[in-house]
């Protein structure tokens, strides 16, 4: 979508992916840009409308390092990513829904008259399993030491974000979906929402869905990789071999900016997917989990019209 901004016509997203974080959307994500006519930056998440002009330096709590997250706060910058193509372009930066507020202010504020033009898509997962798989998520990455049981106290997720912790080691925010919904329900006119396990048991359907509700044509989507599993190393040496390849380095920063990303990615996908395995939810904690959340899954049912009935069980 072209604009004019500070007299200079420049290139937005014609469609967002707002999240939900650990919701399948990088997989949605990396699937719809096989697409010819779909075109999407190097940087997958930029999360430029939850922090625009607000310049974040993350830290991974336990280790008080940087988190490696890159992201645009620039304006011009985001524009930058944007700025060689002429395809339909997509964002996908899964902080927009956590951030919704925010998020909806610098969208309207960067889009100016043509905000209402953007097409919104919300991928919802249970969030009990979401929360979960976030967590999953840092252990593989070597970004918690902590318990999830610990990893869900108010008091401890409150301690992590006041040092400024990513906002991701708030699970249960990210799954608080029902007034984060609602504001982009109440604010656009082109949203589309998906469940999670829609998209995990027909991911065609799904994709040909998208397409249609972007107004492109359709197209026979040839990749069934999955993307961003979580898990835990499989032995010592798989942990050993974890640490490594999610320890941020000059080179790997290096390979990132030279290396394709459908070569890439793909190979790093396989790699992990080799050396984790899957751990289940404990049934104390999920049913914490059930008790934190009840009350907005019900009331965000009677908003998206949805059946949600099998979160709670």
């Amino acid at each position: 979508m072209d604009i004019i901004k500070n007299n200079n016509k420049v290139t937005l997203p014609d469609a967002i992916i707002v999240g939900a974080a650990k919701a399948g959307t990088t997989s949605l994500f990396n699937y719809l840009t096989e697409h010819p006519n779909i075109f999407s930056p190097r940087t997958k998440e930029p999360w430029f409308f939850s922090f625009k002009n607000n310049p974040q330096s993350f830290i991974i709590p336990h280790s008080g390092k940087k988190n490696p997250q890159e992201i645009i706060s620039n304006e011009q910058k985001y524009f930058d990513l944007y700025s060689n193509t002429s395809k339909y372009v997509i964002d996908g930066s899964t902080s927009y829904l956590y951030t919704s507020e925010t998020t909806i202010k610098n969208i309207k504020e960067t889009y100016g008259d043509k905000f209402d033009e953007i097409k919104i898509v919300i991928v919802l997962r249970n969030p009990i399993q979401r929360a979960w798989s976030h967590y999953m998520m840092h252990i593989r990455d070597n970004k918690t030491k902590l318990s999830f049981r610990e990893s869900i106290s108010k008091n401890i997720i409150q301690k992590r974000l006041a040092m400024n912790g990513t906002i991701g080691y708030d699970y249960i925010g990210f799954g608080m979906y029902y007034r984060q919904v609602k504001l982009f329900l109440e604010t656009f006119s082109n949203v589309k929402i998906v469940l999670y396990d829609d998209f995990l048991n027909d991911s065609s359907s799904v994709l040909e869905q998208l397409l249609q509700f972007f107004e492109l044509d359709h197209y026979s989507f040839k990749s069934q990789q999955k993307y961003n599993v979580s898990g835990a190393p499989k032995n010592r040496f798989y942990k050993l071999l974890s640490v490594l390849i999610n320890k941020e380095s000059n080179l790997k920063s290096l390979l990132r900016k030279i290396v394709p990303k459908n070569i890439i990615e793909p190979l790093t996908q396989e790699f992990k997917k080799n050396i984790y395995r899957k751990v289940e939810l404990k049934t104390e904690d999920k049913e914490k989990l059930i008790k934190i959340y009840r009350d907005d899954i019900v009331s965000l049912k009677n908003i998206i019209n949805y059946d949600l009935q099998h979160w709670l069980k």
